[in-house]
């Protein structure tokens, strides 16, 4: 896969594993914020791709609420 060599700040979209590893959670949490639409996601093959922004929106938003 070509994107595997486009380092992950400069990618569209992430599968599971790189999404989970990228937010620091686990995998229940990561397919719990897909479900919920909290991260924006796509089927694409066999595979879950969630769009990046998403998940820094989600992040950001987290960050924001945990320091008040």
């Amino acid at each position: 896969a070509r994107a595997r060599h486009i380092p992950i700040e400069q990618r569209g979209s992430l599968t599971m594993n790189e999404a989970k590893t990228y937010a620091g959670i686990g995998h229940a949490k990561a397919r719990k914020l897909v479900r919920s639409g909290a991260w924006r996601a796509y089927p694409s093959g066999r595979e879950i791709r969630v769009i990046k922004r998403s998940i820094d929106e989600w992040m950001e938003e987290s960050a924001r609420t945990a320091s008040h």
